[in-house]
């Protein structure tokens, strides 16, 4: 993976910690970041950075489809 992979899934875990109102711990951080990386490529999770997409953990596991169809717009 590259760094600027990991620096894309990284801002994304934390921009849903944020917008869920999630404690920031290193703990959920984590969970969060094992999520991402099995839902989401590094292609995907970059375009999802990059748009500015911002979606609760609810949607990314479980409407996974809707965030990606808006990565593809």
């Amino acid at each position: 993976m590259t760094d600027r992979a990991s620096k894309a899934y990284a801002c994304v875990a934390f921009r849903i910690m944020i917008y869920e109102g999630t404690d920031m711990t290193e703990e959920n951080f984590a969970i969060l970041i094992e999520d991402l990386y099995d839902f989401y490529t590094a292609k995907e999770i970059q375009k999802i950075y990059l748009q500015n997409i911002i979606f609760d953990s609810y949607e990314a596991f479980i409407d996974d489809k809707i965030i990606k169809s808006k990565i593809n717009e």
